[in-house]
């Protein structure tokens, strides 16, 4: 039987672990059988993920992989931001503050708007 080349880089996984598909890392992903890099770089970027047959009807994988991935898969994480990577959040970070100590209202400040100066 022909081994995957990342069959090296997999530990097994644990009885009953989960592995959401809209939080994991490719490293995560990889865990899985029959996962490797081409397949962990689908589902990161075929993301959010409803309900994990989505991987199915979104076409990410075949009925025969779901099949041995469904039991150590879930699909709870972070919808809402997950279908970016964190790298592309990052620069958001820092650009918007509290406009002051009585207001709920964030604001980009002046500077970034104009283009610098």
């Amino acid at each position: 039987m022909a081994t995957s080349a990342f069959a090296a880089d997999k530990g097994p996984l644990k009885a009953g672990a989960l592995i959401d598909i809209n939080t994991a890392s490719a490293a995560e992903l990889r865990m899985l059988p029959d996962i490797g890099e081409p397949r962990s770089n689908a589902i990161i970027s075929n993301r959010p993920y409803k309900k994990k047959e989505d991987l199915l009807t979104k076409k990410i994988v075949s009925a025969p992989v779901y099949d041995k991935i469904k039991d150590n898969v879930v699909a709870t994480g972070s919808v809402k931001n997950s279908a970016l990577p964190r790298r592309a959040m990052l620069p958001i970070e820092g650009m918007i503050h509290r406009t002051g100590a009585t207001s709920n209202r964030a604001t980009i400040p002046s500077r970034l708007l104009s283009g610098g100066g």
